[in-house]
């Protein structure tokens, strides 16, 4: 394992280009003396459902302020067990910043959930910033430093790396610390370090579980009537399971607009003219074929009048608890978020859509809001029987 110096956006450090086992075993032992490190990956993900991992990049900061700095050419040096024990290692922190794929990529590898996880986009949602801030953002703010991401969208399979992708790589970890030490401060200023943490692990739990079943919304389901939404998340589900088996983008399969046309036009349609794998066509159709499952999914209902005013009062709310925490608003509650609680069925159902921290701040406020409508409604309909 060899050390270089050198020196990216003001900044010197120690660089280790890590092509073999032997010196990822080396980095590894020295890895073990920090109880704090950063982390990224860079990845190609064009013709694959699978993400291919590239590189590994993982940043140290000494108590002298030194840094080091490794990147892991995983093309070279697949074999990368010893790296993927540090990010599972419950007693290392581990500084990711926007870290969904990072992690779902490392938990294919391992089988096992990424331990002791400080994602900085997360931390920043706490401290009233712009809703998933953008690392380059953060970076600006912090360090006041400018990068460029333009080599982002580069061939990561090719090699050799060339210079400028090994700086962009180590640029996305050399700024990480910091960002951690300064929202860290804030969020122990804020007294809110307990609901990050308990955000956090709600994170992980979503990002790596299955989310086949939300996938139909991101279509424009008001175009569609509730037969053809019910057929359409059929085929959705079935594209996700063979898109995962072919290990293709969902779309490289066959379209969104495809699957729409489908769906709307089944039984009428013959899904020989898009040239799918039989497996794919047969389990399509007999699964277009069987009973509707009223309950398969919930489609958004059209808002009434009262629905609408609901939404402002809960808006308002939101606003106030907001400022009041410190938080952005979107991050508390978004839009799809308290449209689902208006037209939840009940009050109970009302705390499965909240998490605990946002309904602790929020849920008894909320449900005054939600029964005083409730009461008003039943009076209402008291006063209609009466006459």
């Amino acid at each position: 394992m060899n050390f270089t110096t050198k020196k990216i956006h003001e900044i010197d450090f120690d660089f280790c280009l890590i092509e073999d086992l032997a010196s990822l075993k080396n980095f590894v032992q020295l890895i073990s003396d920090d109880d704090i490190i950063a982390l990224d990956t860079e990845f190609t993900r064009r013709s694959t459902y699978y993400p291919i991992l590239s590189t590994v990049q993982i940043a140290l900061k000494k108590p002298n302020n030194k840094k080091i700095l490794a990147l892991i050419d995983v093309i070279k040096c697949p074999a990368i067990g010893d790296i993927i024990s540090v990010i599972n290692h419950p007693k290392i922190i581990k500084i990711f910043h926007a870290s969904s794929q990072d992690l779902q990529i490392f938990y294919r590898i391992s089988g096992l959930v990424a331990q002791n996880i400080f994602d900085t986009q997360i931390m920043a949602n706490f401290c009233q910033e712009m809703t998933n801030i953008g690392y380059s953002n953060l970076v600006k703010k912090v360090v006041n430093v400018e990068i460029c991401k333009k080599m982002q969208s580069s061939d990561w399979q090719g090699r050799p790396l060339s210079s400028a992708q090994i700086d962009y790589a180590l640029i996305d970890v050399i700024f990480l610390h910091e960002i951690y030490d300064f929202f860290a401060k804030k969020l122990f200023q804020n007294q809110s370090f307990e609901w990050f943490c308990e955000e956090m692990n709600e994170y992980i739990k979503k990002t790596l579980s299955d989310n086949s079943k939300n996938l139909i919304y991101s279509f424009n389901l008001a175009r569609l009537n509730h037969k053809h939404v019910l057929q359409l998340n059929k085929l959705v589900i079935i594209r996700e399971k063979f898109a995962k088996i072919y290990d293709l983008p969902r779309e490289h399969l066959i379209s969104n607009k495809d699957l729409e046309f489908i769906a709307f036009n089944f039984p009428n349609i013959d899904l020989v003219n898009y040239k799918l794998p039989h497996d794919f066509s047969n389990e399509a159709l007999k699964s277009l074929a069987s009973e509707l499952n009223e309950h398969q999914i919930n489609i958004p209902q059209k808002l009434s009048t009262n629905d609408k005013n609901l939404i402002a009062k809960i808006k308002s709310l939101v606003a106030k608890t907001a400022k009041k925490y410190g938080l952005n608003e979107q991050f508390l509650l978004n839009n799809n978020q308290i449209k689902n609680i208006v037209t939840a069925n009940n009050i109970e159902q009302v705390k499965f859509l909240i998490s605990h921290w946002r309904y602790t701040l929020l849920g008894n406020d909320i449900n005054q809001i939600l029964i005083k409508n409730y009461e008003n409604n039943r009076r209402k309909l008291e006063n209609e029987s009466r006459i």
